[in-house]
């Protein structure tokens, strides 16, 4: 939604395009479909361990 937001206003948000990238990877590679971006907080945990 902000993506499409930020598309029509003519504005670069280019922390945002990386979180929907990292979002849509998600979803497509590890079965985050119909989740929100928060459940892929663990993922993030694990990898600064």
């Amino acid at each position: 939604l902000s993506q499409e937001a930020a598309a029509s206003a003519g504005a670069q948000t280019p922390m945002g395009a990386l979180a929907r990238q990292l979002y849509d990877r998600f979803v497509e590679e590890e079965g985050g479909k119909g989740r929100d971006f928060s459940a892929m907080l663990p993922q993030f945990v694990e990898k600064n361990r």
